[in-house]
């Protein structure tokens, strides 16, 4: 068959090398008490996926999500992505997820411009922080040494399978896209969740 749309084969590259993911696989499952490993039924909650986008506060207050989070009827979930917690905390939202899949040096800037610490200086009692095994141990570190609410999960990445493989790891591997905010997607899908 000739495919004129994808001539070539598409190439994802790491932001960080093999041995890191390795190393942080390694030590996450150490560090991190309890892994997101049931797969749940269909529930009809909605799931609110935030991202940090320059639009974010517009359209959580058009949703209005701050006034619906305590109904006694709430049909939705809230999952937001590291760089938009601190601005939801502002607004006076506690995420009822926030997802990390981020390998990279948890004590230097991130590509916003951030240093990825300074994002965890509040820590909303009620979130569940849900670090994937390939994250830097860093975040599960902190999280954990401040009491938050940690929940590990695998991402699919390049190195996973021989933990698979061999029974070291056992929970289900969320795959979809190339960030956290679009990973949400397949952990809302995973939990049963409308995304």
């Amino acid at each position: 068959m000739n495919n004129q749309y994808l001539p070539k084969k598409v190439q994802v590259v790491l932001s960080i090398p093999p041995e890191t993911v390795d190393y942080n696989i390694k030590t996450n499952l150490q560090l991190i008490p309890t892994w997101f490993g049931e797969l749940f039924h269909p529930n009809g909650y909605k799931a609110y996926i935030i991202s940090a986008g320059p639009s974010m506060e517009k359209y959580v207050t058009e949703l209005k999500i701050k006034e619906r989070m305590d109904h006694p009827q709430r049909d939705f979930v809230v999952f937001c992505v590291k760089h938009a917690l601190p601005r939801l905390v502002k607004m006076g939202i506690e995420p009822d997820f926030c997802v990390i899949l981020d390998g990279r040096p948890f004590e230097e800037e991130s590509t916003h411009g951030i240093k990825r610490k300074s994002l965890f200086e509040v820590i909303p009692p009620k979130t569940i922080f849900m670090v994937a095994s390939m994250s830097n141990p860093g975040y599960a570190k902190h999280l954990l040494t401040h009491g938050a609410r940690v929940l590990g999960w695998h991402t699919a990445v390049d190195g996973i399978k021989k933990f698979q493989e061999s029974g070291i790891i056992t929970e289900p591997v969320i795959a979809g896209g190339t960030s956290s905010g679009t990973r949400c997607i397949g952990i809302a899908n995973t939990m049963g969740s409308l995304s």
